[in-house]
């Protein structure tokens, strides 16, 4: 038998039903297989990070865009105000 029939989540020994890639680095990716509940964990971790990254692009594009706009740096008030906005909360993301 071979070590790629079972979960590769270290503390599952369960046997692997899904491949899923793994991101190792900015430009690597690398698959490994899991069971389907350390499968269900992983989605929703890896999709929780994409939106949180989502939202803090969104929120430095506008803090970019203001200090362009007002052709000076804005003050931490400002910057407050605008890290305050959750840009994901119209699409149910606001739990983030």
């Amino acid at each position: 038998m071979s070590e790629d029939i079972y979960c590769q989540n270290d503390p599952c020994e369960t046997e692997a039903v899904e491949t899923q890639p793994v991101s190792l680095g900015v430009d690597e990716v690398r698959p490994k297989r899991y069971c389907y509940t350390c499968a269900e964990a992983y989605s929703s971790g890896a999709q929780h990070g994409e939106m949180r990254a989502i939202r803090d692009l969104v929120r430095g594009g506008l803090i970019e865009a203001a200090n362009f706009l007002n052709k000076r740096p804005l003050t931490a008030e400002e910057i407050e105000r605008i890290q305050a906005i959750d840009p994901l909360a119209e699409c149910g993301g606001d739990d983030i």
